[in-house]
């Protein structure tokens, strides 16, 4: 027997036009410019560290469910970590925020989107979106 995917491509597209008919145009555009920016995903497992290209460092842990405020402002129970973020050689901009997926943290002249955080085969870890913050124009 051979199964249609048109429905559920039908469903997605529908699903699409709702989530934009919501959005403001503003937001719709804001969102379309952010997502031009280069970005760059790194994936962590828990307790270890890594650089974004040698500008600063990353390092996630501490991960628990916890209660949160989503970016639609609802309050959602669901897995947060733990996120440092450091300069080498400076402790003056050492930085922990507690995190959850969809979050976004400005950190250094980048962006840090909170892709993902979930548990494979016993192993947690986060997945990272990071990319450059736009140059204000004169």
């Amino acid at each position: 027997m051979k199964v249609s995917a048109r429905p559920v491509v039908c469903l997605a597209l529908a699903g699409c036009m709702v989530f934009l008919a919501a959005c403001r145009p503003d937001q719709i555009e804001e969102r379309t410019e952010e997502r031009k920016m280069e970005e760059r995903v790194h994936e962590m497992a828990s307790n270890t560290a890594g650089g974004h290209e040698g500008q600063f460092y990353m390092g996630c842990g501490n991960f628990w469910r916890d209660e949160y405020v989503d970016e639609h402002g609802e309050t959602v129970r669901g897995v947060t970590a733990g996120l440092w973020l450091w300069l080498a050689g400076s402790t003056e901009e050492d930085r922990h925020v507690r995190v959850h997926p969809g979050q976004e943290v400005d950190y250094h002249g980048h962006r840090i989107r909170v892709i993902d955080i979930a548990c494979e085969e016993g192993e947690w870890f986060v997945r990272l979106g990071v990319s450059a913050l736009k140059e204000p124009s004169d």
